[in-house]
């Protein structure tokens, strides 16, 4: 979603009504989270605070188990996927 030029969303909207399509080349390597329940709520500062993060927040006011919150997308240089993968620990990123 934030990895390229033009997102899916603002392509669904320009397909919908009729404009052309925007270009969708990728700008960079993309991670994405998602923040669920008190434990996305918790991580949501965190998220914000990180230059090379892209957080989306849905509005909604109240954190329960397993309610999707939100996501944040880590963006990385072109090429970098397979080093943060390979450095990838659960609890991490």
């Amino acid at each position: 979603m934030d990895a390229c030029l033009c997102g899916q969303f603002e392509q669904h909207v320009r397909a919908v009504v009729g404009l052309p399509l925007g270009p969708a080349t990728r700008h960079a390597d993309s991670v994405m989270r998602n923040l669920v329940g008190p434990e996305g709520l918790a991580a949501w500062p965190e998220m914000v605070a990180a230059p090379q993060v892209v957080a989306h927040w849905y509005g909604k006011e109240e954190a329960r188990a397993g309610r999707k919150l939100g996501h944040a997308n880590l963006l990385l240089p072109l090429g970098k996927i397979s080093s943060f993968e390979k450095s990838w620990r659960p609890g991490g990123w």
